[in-house]
């Protein structure tokens, strides 16, 4: 079903939006210092996050891998630009640059 879903204008853009709507409240529920400090968002943290926001558990750690993800290519764009180097324009540079599947949640 996944599939056929894809192929109706909007859906996926949906379903972005639905999971962007549930890392905003994930985040939300997270503590301050948790947010500073991921190193202190235990299983426990993750536990209570995910029974204040409603959801599961792997959800919980699905938007953290994604920040960790994009953490890593903020990183990656930072040493570009700090080695004077063009930003990639498009995936196949990005792919060039940064390897194979570089983009968080994409399966090219």
């Amino acid at each position: 079903m996944g599939s056929v879903a894809n192929m109706i204008p909007g859906v996926e853009r949906a379903s972005a939006t639905e999971s962007l709507h549930l890392y905003e409240s994930i985040i939300n529920a997270m503590q301050p210092q948790e947010k500073q400090d991921l190193a202190i968002f235990d299983a426990k943290a993750r536990q209570r996050v995910a029974a204040q926001v409603n959801c599961n558990f792997s959800q919980v750690d699905d938007c953290i891998a994604k920040f960790l993800d994009m953490k890593s290519m903020v990183g990656k764009v930072k040493q570009l630009k700090d080695e004077g180097k063009p930003m990639p324009k498009d995936y196949q540079q990005l792919e060039t640059e940064f390897g194979k599947h570089c983009l968080p949640g994409k399966d090219w």
